[in-house]
């Protein structure tokens, strides 16, 4: 038995199956994390502008990082994952596996995470107000055009999603295109268009329908790549590259 067959038969193990898909459980909430603070972050930033017209720029965000740094951060991390396991409960997402950004955005609704900001921000206002951080005029006016924050936090949240919605798309139009050119064997071109591919990945959360057509042409590119632009590939060559994915 030659290396690769002994590779290919190891890979047909279920463990390795079932812990692939833990991994990706795992990059998915991380991603989530990530992308959902920075984005309530902006919408924060933006709202306080909004409802703060007359100050100047140091102040507002002197403002922010009071409100977010002081127990916000902690308490907006266990928000978001307990509104994304509450969603996904009531979505009948059983796997744990997002699938599409379709399916986080009707978690998110679902999850009630819009609703949860509202009571932690009033959280923060409050220890903000009474540790002397900002005076309760300021504190009032806050929580008084509260709902302006909370409406740019969710038209960012939407915003981020449709731009995922769209990098897919590209996603998806990049690898059409590669196919082309490695069916005319043109590893120039080949190269190109996996560059932007990379790069166009970075965007989106690990989605599994997607990762496994990139992990595919991924692993057939580095194998041209390896074999110094020979497109001459072994069907056992073959078979591992279309293994070695999500």
């Amino acid at each position: 038995m030659n290396k690769i067959t002994e590779l290919i038969n190891n890979l047909k193990n279920p463990e390795i199956w079932n812990e692939m898909t833990n991994n990706l459980k795992e990059m998915q909430e991380e991603f989530l994390e990530s992308t959902l603070g920075q984005v309530i972050n902006n919408g924060i930033d933006v709202g306080l502008k909004a409802i703060l017209p007359d100050w100047i720029e140091n102040d507002i965000i002197d403002i922010k990082d009071t409100i977010i740094n002081e127990g916000f951060k902690e308490g907006l991390k266990l928000l978001i994952d307990k509104s994304i396991n509450i969603g996904k409960s009531i979505e009948g997402i059983l796997t744990g596996n997002f699938e599409s950004i379709s399916e986080i955005k009707s978690v998110i609704k679902s999850g009630g995470l819009i609703d949860g900001l509202s009571d932690l921000l009033d959280k923060a206002i409050d220890w903000a107000k009474d540790n002397k951080k900002i005076n309760s005029s300021t504190a009032k006016i806050i929580k008084s055009s509260k709902n302006e924050i909370l409406k740019n936090i969710e038209i960012n949240v939407d915003n981020n999603l449709e731009e995922q919605v769209n990098s897919i798309e590209k996603i998806d139009s990049y690898i059409e295109k590669w196919t082309n050119y490695y069916n005319e064997n043109d590893i120039t071109n080949m190269k190109k268009i996996h560059t932007r591919l990379q790069n166009e990945m970075k965007k989106i959360m690990p989605i599994q329908n997607i990762l496994e057509k990139v992990e595919k042409l991924e692993n057939l590119h580095q194998l041209i790549i390896n074999n110094g632009g020979n497109f001459n590939i072994s069907e056992e060559e073959l078979e591992l590259a279309n293994m070695l994915v999500y």
